[in-house]
């Protein structure tokens, strides 16, 4: 069997340590950490880190708008040194839905529809981010509650506000 399968690997998950604590938040080696603050901190880094890694990928998902169009979302980072992910409430990373076409390019609904009738247009957009809302941002607001979190977005796309 290889190492690092999943036979040989330990049952138990890592669990940053009291010492490894200390230091990451530059506290006085007096300090009392009790194992519950180690255990949930731990679990937020690796929820973190998976979070990270599934938002990445959501341009490898594809979905359908209602009229069968086939659609795909983006991730957008801020990028600001490590603000790329890190602290994105209100840094400016935003999701963006595109169109695939038959080449399988994404084309922006901002810069080309096959739609001319611009209320079809709003409502083809609209209907594809609540279709990406749906299909995406609610299972993983779902999927990573249990890590501590809770995902939250502002809908500049199809209201208003922005």
């Amino acid at each position: 069997m290889k190492e690092g399968s999943e036979k040989t690997r330990s049952k138990t998950p890592y669990v940053i340590t009291k010492a490894e604590f200390l230091e990451i938040f530059g506290l006085d080696s007096k300090c009392e950490v009790d194992k519950k603050t180690l255990t949930t901190f731990t679990k937020q880094i690796r929820g973190a880190y998976l979070l990270y890694k599934e938002i990445l990928g959501v341009k490898n998902k594809r979905f359908k708008n209602i009229d069968g169009t086939q659609i795909r979302g983006y991730f957008e980072p801020y990028e600001h040194g490590f603000q790329k992910f890190v602290y994105t409430l209100g840094s400016k990373s935003k999701f963006r839905v595109d169109y695939i076409d038959q080449h399988n390019r994404s084309t922006p609904f901002w810069t080309y529809t096959k739609y001319h009738d611009t209320d079809v247009n709003t409502r083809m957009k609209n209907s594809a981010y609540r279709i990406f809302e749906v299909e995406f941002l609610n299972k993983i607001g779902y999927k990573y509650s249990k890590y501590g979190f809770k995902i939250l977005y502002r809908d500049y796309a199809t209201t208003s506000d922005g």
